[in-house]
């Protein structure tokens, strides 16, 4: 969902009124990079892109402006876990379908975030067939073997070389 926010709120748009920080390409760099690193993807993103702009404190106002609000929502989250913990258990309270409630829109934020990158950075049937399967891949083979993801990347690379 970070990443679909992050690119129509800076990558350049014509169609879209936003702060035109980056090009589509250099998003997908930082996008790439990060992905590369250990650690949350999202977070590096967001770091990243403030270190473009405005350097080293850019990009440690970029991050920590990112994390605030989750940490602050999530302290009061588990607060409020703690003390609905009862009421959560029982299959029939109103808690417990707020539970189940937002792990649904949880699931359908994702999706969304994902289908507006594809479509915006996959090019053609035959490139959207590889990334379907490949996420299908990851969902299927769970728990997934250590081989799986650069068996994904090369096979990926290898299709697309191709056509």
């Amino acid at each position: 969902v970070h990443f679909g926010y992050f690119q129509k709120r800076f990558v350049i748009d014509d169609d879209v009124d936003n702060l035109r920080w980056l090009s589509n390409v250099r998003f997908m760099e930082l996008l790439a990079m990060c992905n590369c690193l250990p650690g949350p993807t999202s977070t590096q993103v967001a770091f990243a892109i403030g270190i473009t702009q405005h350097g080293v404190i850019g990009g440690l106002t970029s991050g920590f402006m990112f994390l605030l609000p989750g940490a602050v929502i999530m302290t009061f989250l588990g607060f409020l876990a703690h003390n609905l913990k009862e009421q959560i258990q029982e299959p029939k309270s109103a808690a417990n379908a707020v539970a189940i409630c937002a792990s649904a829109v949880g699931v359908a934020l994702v999706f969304i975030a994902v289908t507006g990158l594809v479509k915006k950075n996959v090019e053609g049937p035959k490139l959207s067939l590889v990334c379907f399967c490949t996420a299908a891949a990851c969902l299927v083979v769970s728990p997934a073997p250590a081989w799986l993801n650069p068996a994904l990347i090369i096979l990926g690379g290898a299709i697309t070389a191709v056509s």
